[in-house]
């Protein structure tokens, strides 16, 4: 059974991980989009997703398990944090092989011919190149993590996204195309890994000991893990990919620039969890079924109440935002993505304490399947609407996958639970439906009525109300309400 001390790493490396890179990547967007002009974009973003591929299946997750697992041993921490480096170059070996041989497929399957398009060879190999150093990083902040050294995980996470960023718009503004920001990404990679070795190792770890068996154990623990996030890692890089393939490379922009806007959502979703969830491991140490059933209620509650009003208000007023952000025109083309990529996260949102009960029950089993599943069934959605639709059928593809949430939800409610909460669905159909049509209509209304930062205004103060109305409404009882307060004040 997993020990109640790491019900919330879990949560906590997922977020860290992919929350703070988001906003410097959303930072950085228009000024990249505008430097390097729709094709270098393209081409970039396609580079970028390979480099996120061949990242992704670092051993953080394990590493942090196996040195929390030690923890209340000197000797033991040293063993697991040399395993976690071990296990990082290997893994980090076989990622870069494998990149660098499947380079020329890749691009191929793209469309783009690697004989005619060198410079995009070489961006891809370069990218390629930045898996060593990026799973190195990866065991780093695993180790800290583990040590529950969350303040130096955070500032590195924090610290080399911003220099990284920083340094690609740089290159971008001094007339950097895809292979020198490929480049640039490798050598960041390398001052990341050897920072997050620095943090790690000055936290009270010593120096490590290199043993196989750690090693070896923290590449099974991850394993499951691991697929995971390269599933969705794949997934992202298919749909850029087949766009590509579809309608040439300078299209892709009106795709990942939305999906941005509408990740973000997500990710802060994704945080609503650590403060809706906080002792879920916990729960599990004990068997408490009521204690794990009620933080579930609870956490969708919330969860449907955010992510159907925050799509929403973000839907009316996502044109005016995009258009202050990035271009007025790009903002017209792209508004209906923006809108179908919302409501698609909204409805991934209602599986997320799910997702995360799967973690604390250290089933990660369950979210591997149903990542696997949203990427099968988007991607061929996406290959048979994008030469059609462009990037609205690649939006509408994603959406079409998230038939697999709802199979996700009741399966997992019957294993974790012990059954299916139909009184919960109930209560999200007899309250929240009925306000979400309220609330668009008030925002369509506000759409047609007015503009820029009154528009703006509007959207927030009617979320505003939607949101306090169902919190005093029977949707929440006081138990409810008492419950979530006292997490909220606990974490604030």
């Amino acid at each position: 059974m997993r020990q109640p001390r790491l019900a919330g790493w879990h949560i906590a490396g997922n977020i860290g991980a992919w929350a703070l890179p988001l906003l410097a990547t959303i930072v950085a967007m228009p000024f990249l989009w505008r430097l390097l002009g729709r094709d270098g974009y393209g081409l970039y973003v396609l580079a970028a997703g390979y480099a996120a591929l061949a990242g992704s299946l670092g051993p953080l997750r394990g590493a942090a398990q196996r040195v929390a697992s030690r923890a209340s041993s000197a000797a033991g921490v040293r063993a697991a944090s040399g395993g976690a480096y071990l296990a990082a170059i290997g893994t980090g070996a076989v990622a870069l092989v494998a990149a660098l041989v499947a380079a020329p497929a890749f691009l191929r399957v793209a469309g783009l011919d690697p004989d005619t398009s060198p410079s995009m060879l070489l961006a891809v190999r370069l990218a390629a190149a930045a898996a060593p150093a990026m799973h190195v990083t990866a065991a780093g902040r695993g180790v800290l993590i583990g040590l529950e050294r969350y303040g130096r995980y955070g500032a590195h996470v924090a610290v080399t996204s911003g220099v990284t960023t920083l340094g690609t718009v740089l290159l971008a503004a001094r007339g950097g195309q895809a292979p020198e920001l490929m480049a640039w990404l490798a050598a960041a990679s390398l001052l990341s890994a050897a920072g997050a070795v620095a943090l790690a190792q000055t936290a009270g770890v010593g120096l490590p000991v290199f043993s196989r068996s750690d090693g070896r154990a923290i590449v099974r623990f991850g394993a499951t893990v691991v697929a995971t996030d390269a599933i969705g890692s794949l997934y992202v890089l298919a749909e850029r990919t087949i766009l590509t393939r579809a309608m040439g490379v300078g299209i892709v922009a009106e795709y990942t620039i939305p999906l941005s806007v509408a990740s973000a959502l997500q990710h802060a979703l994704g945080a609503g969890a650590v403060v809706l969830l906080p002792r879920a491991g916990a729960a599990w140490a004990r068997a408490d079924s009521v204690a794990l059933r009620s933080m579930y209620v609870r956490a969708v509650k919330v969860m449907v109440l955010v992510a159907v009003g925050g799509s929403i208000a973000i839907a009316g007023a996502a044109e005016t935002l995009v258009g202050w952000w990035i271009d007025p025109g790009f903002a017209r083309q792209t508004a209906a993505v923006v809108v179908v990529l919302l409501a698609a996260f909204a409805v991934n949102a209602a599986a997320t304490p799910l997702w995360c009960l799967s973690e604390g029950a250290a089933r990660p089993a369950r979210n591997t399947a149903l990542s696997a599943g949203i990427a099968l069934v988007g991607a061929g959605a996406a290959v048979a609407l994008a030469p059609g639709f462009g990037p609205l059928g690649v939006a509408w593809a994603r959406g079409l996958a998230m038939v697999a949430v709802p199979v996700f939800i009741a399966s997992g409610e019957r294993r974790l639970l012990g059954g299916g909460q139909r009184e919960l669905w109930r209560a999200i159909a007899r309250h929240v439906v009925p306000a979400a049509l309220v609330l668009g209509a008030a925002v369509a209304l506000a759409r047609h009525l007015l503009s820029g930062v009154p528009l703006i205004g509007a959207a927030g103060l009617l979320l505003a109300v939607f949101a306090g109305w169902l919190w005093r409404s029977s949707y929440f009882d006081a138990a409810d309400r008492n419950a979530i307060g006292r997490l909220v004040r606990a974490r604030v």
